[in-house]
């Protein structure tokens, strides 16, 4: 009798542990590990579009873009015209070079002012970046921070530094990116959550176009640990580059390996590079797509 009960309740248990099993693998994408992804993915898209309006405003003033080369007479000149570079100028922001001429450090200043769209956007206050060197120069240092700077009534505080490191062996620039952000979101009640992450990246200069930079991409590959909004934890590896097109909003393709502390592992796919907001979160064989926030 004792080794019948004994059986009925190994099968008891068994059925319990296959029942808990199948529950979790059909809960494995859960909404608040999509939030998670997004609140990430609103990350990489503040580290990029930082990086493209820095690439964007520098492209326009020669004193701050190009390495200066040495002509017949010995002087120092620049080595491209801003005319091949110009791109229609934007009334959303206002873009202050100080001092101006051939002298470093530059500080560089993007006002929006009380807020206006910047290309889908909602942007108000100000990026401050201050240049070693040119921008194309091998070895100048960008050191980036925020004034009162908010995108979509979120209030992004930190910093960030980037180091050209010059061209690579397939003769693409490359840059080195340390990230420390901040960013508070206001909640519907009227409270505010905060989320963090470190972040050092590579960003690499994949497609240049002569003709304009607004036709230029980059990639960006490296690593990320974070807290969001709700207190958790989580990191992330590149799989396959991110790949971001200046005059794209969202990042349009790429492969990122997310580990959100104490849940299934997520991969975050971007597709293979239609511009949209769309990407596809998958775990252990499921799959969700999701619509990425501006």
């Amino acid at each position: 009798m004792k080794k019948n009960l004994y059986t009925y309740f190994a099968i008891a248990c068994l059925a319990c542990l296959t029942i808990v099993s199948s529950c979790k693998k059909t809960e494995e994408i859960t909404t608040i590990d999509t939030d998670t992804v997004l609140e990430s993915a609103q990350g990489d898209e503040t580290i990029t579009d930082t990086f493209s309006d820095l690439f964007l405003i520098t492209s326009q003033d020669v004193s701050l873009f190009d390495v200066p080369v040495t002509n017949s007479t010995g002087i120092a000149t620049d080595a491209t015209t801003s005319s091949s570079w110009l791109i229609p100028n934007t009334t959303c922001r206002t873009v202050t070079v100080n001092p101006t001429g051939n002298v470093f450090p530059k500080t560089v200043t993007i006002d929006y002012g009380t807020g206006c769209d910047d290309g889908g956007k909602l942007k108000k206050g100000k990026i401050i970046a201050v240049f070693s060197g040119r921008f194309k120069q091998s070895g100048t240092t960008i050191n980036i921070s925020f004034d009162n700077f908010y995108i979509n009534g979120d209030k992004i505080e930190g910093t960030k530094s980037m180091v050209n490191n010059g061209p690579n062996t397939a003769g693409n620039y490359s840059f080195t990116v340390t990230v420390n952000h901040t960013r508070i979101r206001r909640t519907t009640s009227g409270t505010s959550n905060t989320s963090t992450l470190t972040a050092v990246k590579t960003i690499t200069w994949i497609e240049n176009s002569n003709t304009s930079p607004t036709d230029d991409e980059f990639s960006m590959s490296g690593s990320l640990s974070a807290t969001d909004s709700k207190g958790r934890t989580y990191s992330y590896t590149t799989l396959e580059p991110l790949v971001k097109k200046v005059a794209c909003l969202y990042i349009s393709s790429g492969k990122l390996s997310i580990n959100i502390t104490g849940k299934p592992q997520l991969t975050l796919d971007y597709g293979t590079g239609t511009c949209d907001n769309k990407a596809t979160l998958s775990a252990n064989g499921k799959t969700k797509e999701i619509t990425l926030r501006k």
